[in-house]
């Protein structure tokens, strides 16, 4: 994978390219060079030139195929946060002087005066340890608790009566842009919404929370068994989906941002926007003790009406433990009660795993006889070969699309449960919701186009509405501008290889 962002100035590499890609690593050193950065800074030339210093000796550190976060404690972005943090104090201590932007800011160049923008702070280590850091495991019931509950067909209900006052608010407006989009055939993520109704965190960061319950694919590198191992992994699947439950909308990231973390068990996390029409986002969770890793790379396709509205992720997840590979698809997410009626949300359909290398698939079916979280679902036999495109996945290991009418002379394990109970394989328990899953922390030293450099980010963490919402709309506008030079960079290419095959 070798996915750019298009600036006038620089382009941007993820972690993700960064690990795999010489020419990445070699990139973003030439590209994001330090005088670029802290020019609008206005440092000074003794601080410039001890920068370029530091960096130099970084540079000649660098070896072939050693991501940035491997070369050393001094990185791109670990002394900037601190000197930008003072120089902006500096500044705004000074009579009519502000910053407009800051050295590692998505929209740099493309603000002005007349925008009436303010650069924030970005946000401290000290901050993020105290915000986001301090805890190793997710706690899930403390974050839904007073705020969700469970009907009594096990649907979510969203019971937080400030979120759902600030929902019905807006949702007229999003409404007819959601129309206006359908009818004009403009992709639904397209459409703006206020940022006062979503989560302070980037999608790239908030998806951990659905790769999080990483225990089960340790207890999966402790199994000698491949058919126990693929149990592990089915229920690694399956539980994900109940650390996952999020009733509050993340902010959709900008193209190219990233994401960079990791969990108290020593995996490492990436994340990277890719495109955002369609809207696609990749990420990785890398476990070097363990011995596992996974892989994800999938589009988010929408569908709405007036009361309803339908998500699914169209991608397929690699999960490697050890030698063995495993691939698997999602369910899709639902929510109801959009204009009307209770406010609802839940999973649908099926989970597709497939095991090629020891002969096995699996199907797993959420929401059966009347109850939202019911699992049920069988291991059996394959003959199939993989099928890496998405759209034939399922249809490739079950042909037809019924998976319940396979023979039950190939099953190999029975699949039920609850994903907010429990999940039982063959009447033997292999997860409940009383057990942990791992919490993401933040790196301490990331990429410049880490989402925590947002200006509208840090400003909602700053509780400025107003000016969080301004930069919103600004930093759309600039991505439009990125998708416009991208489109214009792809057609120049296109062109040229043409030629040259003609």
């Amino acid at each position: 994978m070798l996915d750019q962002v298009y600036h006038p100035i620089v382009v941007v590499y993820s972690e993700i390219d960064l690990r795999n890609n010489q020419k990445a690593q070699s990139g973003i050193l030439s590209y994001r060079e330090i005088d670029q950065l802290i020019s609008e800074s206005q440092k000074t030339i003794e601080t410039k030139s001890q920068v370029s210093l530091e960096m130099n000796e970084l540079r000649s550190e660098m070896t072939p195929r050693q991501s940035i976060s491997q070369s050393g404690p001094l990185t791109l972005t670990q002394w900037i946060v601190p000197l930008f943090n003072e120089h902006l104090e500096e500044m705004r201590n000074m009579p009519n002087s502000a910053l407009i932007t800051g050295p590692l800011s998505m929209a740099k160049n493309h603000v002005k005066s007349k925008d009436h923008l303010k650069a924030p702070a970005y946000l401290s280590q000290a901050y993020i340890e105290r915000q986001f850091n301090q805890l190793d495991f997710y706690d899930i019931m403390g974050t839904i608790k007073d705020k969700l509950a469970l009907t009594s067909n096990k649907e979510y209900l969203i019971i937080d009566k400030k979120v759902i006052e600030i929902r019905r608010s807006i949702i007229g407006d999003v409404l007819k842009k959601f129309t206006k989009a359908i009818l004009t055939g403009k992709p639904i993520a397209s459409v703006s919404i206020p940022i006062k109704v979503m989560e302070p965190m980037s999608q790239t960061a908030t998806f951990a929370r659905m790769l999080a319950n990483l225990e089960q694919l340790r207890l999966a590198s402790l199994q000698s068994d491949p058919l126990e191992t693929f149990k592990r992994v089915i229920c690694y699947a399956c539980s994900n989906i109940y650390f996952g439950v999020n009733y509050i909308k993340p902010i959709t990231p900008l193209i190219g941002e990233t994401a960079q973390g990791y969990f108290a068990d020593g995996s490492k996390y990436y994340a990277e926007k890719l495109s955002h029409h369609p809207l696609a986002l990749a990420f990785q969770v890398v476990n070097d003790i363990h011995n596992f890793e996974v892989d994800v790379k999938f589009e988010m396709d929408f569908k709405m009406t007036a009361n309803e509205f339908k998500s699914a992720f169209k991608g397929i997840i690699h999960v490697r433990v050890k030698e063995h590979h495993f691939y698997y698809t999602m369910p899709i997410v639902w929510s109801k009660g959009l204009m009307y009626g209770k406010n609802v949300f839940g999973f649908d359909h099926y989970f597709y795993f497939h095991f090629p290398g020891q002969k096995m698939k699996a199907w797993v079916k959420v929401n059966s006889n009347g109850r939202a979280d019911l699992l049920d679902g069988c291991i059996l036999d394959s003959k199939e070969n993989l099928v890496k495109n998405y759209d034939k996945f399922a249809s490739n290991i079950f042909p037809g699309m019924k998976p319940k009418k396979t023979d039950p002379a190939k099953q190999l394990a029975l699949i039920s449960g609850a994903f907010t109970e429990r999940i039982m394989i063959d009447d033997i328990e292999y997860w409940n919701c009383d057990q942990l899953a791992y919490k993401m922390k933040m790196c301490e030293d990331v990429l410049p186009s880490d989402w925590r450099f947002r200006e509208d980010l840090i400003w909602y963490l700053n509780g400025d509405i107003v000016m969080a919402e301004n930069w919103k709309v600004k930093l759309e506008e600039v991505q439009r501008e990125f998708k416009k030079l991208k489109d214009s960079g792809d057609k120049v290419r296109l062109k040229k290889a043409k030629s040259m095959k003609a």
